[in-house]
């Protein structure tokens, strides 16, 4: 039952305020998310997330769907078959 401070401690790790872009696998498709928090797919615009505005995204194809990863994270996936975009939902099974 001790206090959260009492418990703190310093990182050992140094704060990097510029970390390297991270680097998605060579011949992925890649692209940016414009300053409004879309991408054009397929002749359309796309909402994927307002605060991933300007950053780089990856794009894969799976048949009649287009799903969107930052990073390792799958955040949206598009249906060009029905023209309908959902948010992925995370969760962990039980």
């Amino acid at each position: 039952m001790q206090t959260p401070a009492s418990r703190w401690l310093p990182s050992a790790r140094r704060y990097d305020a510029n970390p390297p872009r991270w680097e998605y696998p060579v011949g992925a498709r890649v692209l940016k998310v414009d300053s409004q928090g879309k991408l054009t797919l397929a002749g359309k615009n796309w909402s994927i997330s307002d605060s991933l505005a300007g950053e780089w995204v990856q794009v894969m194809q799976l048949e009649q769907r287009l799903q969107v990863y930052y990073c390792t994270t799958l955040i949206r996936e598009i249906d060009l078959g029905i023209q309908r975009s959902t948010m992925v939902e995370h969760w962990i099974p039980s």
